[in-house]
């Protein structure tokens, strides 16, 4: 009997069949590793938002690698997302830090293997000149002044329901979380962009969103905060940075400490839209018996555009208070 072996070489993986009398009868599997992986990087926050008076603390012992143990992975934070790193490389996976002045700070932690290889991740974190906890549900927000006004500096999360996004109305208020096409709102807290981005409103549900004390923006609310930052009010307004906002992020700098994330929005025919391109923020004003006047913020502009919009679609809201 004759037989033919053939070797095959992929990717680094030595694959050798043997065929006898051209009847399969047998593979051998020898795997080579191609080379170290990149360890993973994660760190948690306590608490998530505070004031200037706050210590913050940051936890990166959750970080894992393949080849090297955890104790041995080393670590090292920016602060403020400038990619300019405060601390250098320790062993040490704890740290403290309190932040001077009020607005969002993007923190990034790095970790490093025993190999030399690195892996980011960011969270952002809310720093305000007060706290205010929603009696609703327990949340907390951080809060600045921006001129005459006292905003919250990051959109709200406030989810008594939730539907999937092709559910609409325009009458009866309806609450989504980007992504989600669920009904259960425990299960819609637990996403990366409810915790990212907050919820997206129908503006039924958005005019009565806010807590006490609080209330959704009117139109002249929106022209006082736009006219005080003058030129260039989206860049004012935007998170600076690419972790969060699309690339170029134009005119981005978060100078108003604002902090405008791009949680994107529920189309008003259904289905969730431009994550990471746009914020778009409802006012409590109408247009017309079907429709609500918004402000838009966008990846590509420094500007701050005037928009109407139809009631059924999701937008973020962003409370002031009264």
């Amino acid at each position: 009997m004759s037989f033919h072996g053939k070797l095959l070489r992929r990717n680094s993986h030595l694959l050798s069949i043997i065929i006898y009398s051209h009847t399969y009868i047998g593979v051998s599997v020898r795997c080579v590793k191609d080379g170290p992986t990149k360890p993973r990087a994660t760190f948690s926050i306590d608490p998530p938002r505070g004031t200037t008076s706050t210590i913050f603390q940051f936890d990166a012992s959750g970080c894992t690698d393949f080849e090297t143990a955890t104790a041995n992975l080393e670590v090292r934070w920016d602060w403020n997302g400038d990619s300019i790193w405060d601390t250098g490389f320790d062993k040490v996976k704890t740290i403290s830090h309190q932040f001077a002045s009020p607005g969002s700070y993007t923190v990034i932690l790095q970790v490093k293997d025993a190999d030399g290889l690195v892996d980011n991740e960011a969270n952002t974190i809310y720093v305000g000149e007060g706290l205010l906890t929603d009696t609703r549900d327990g949340r907390d927000y951080a809060y600045k002044a921006i001129g005459t006004q006292t905003w919250m500096i990051e959109n709200l999360a406030y989810l008594p329901a939730v539907s999937s996004s092709s559910t609409g109305s325009a009458t009866s208020p309806l609450y989504y979380v980007y992504g989600y096409e669920g009904e259960s709102p425990s299960d819609a807290k637990a996403t990366m962009n409810f915790t990212t981005y907050g919820v997206l409103y129908n503006w039924e549900a958005a005019k009565s969103a806010c807590p006490s004390g609080w209330h959704l923006p009117s139109e002249e609310d929106w022209n006082i905060l736009t006219d005080y930052l003058g030129m260039n009010a989206g860049g004012k307004m935007k998170e600076s940075g690419t972790w969060h906002w699309s690339r170029p992020n134009t005119g981005a700098t978060d100078s108003s400490g604002f902090t405008s994330l791009p949680g994107g929005y529920r189309f008003n025919t259904g289905g969730f839209k431009n994550l990471n391109n746009n914020n778009h923020l409802w006012s409590s004003s109408t247009n017309g018996e079907l429709y609500a006047w918004y402000r838009s913020l966008s990846y590509d502009s420094n500007g701050i555009d005037r928009r109407s919009g139809s009631r059924n679609n999701g937008l973020s809201v962003r409370c002031l208070r009264d």
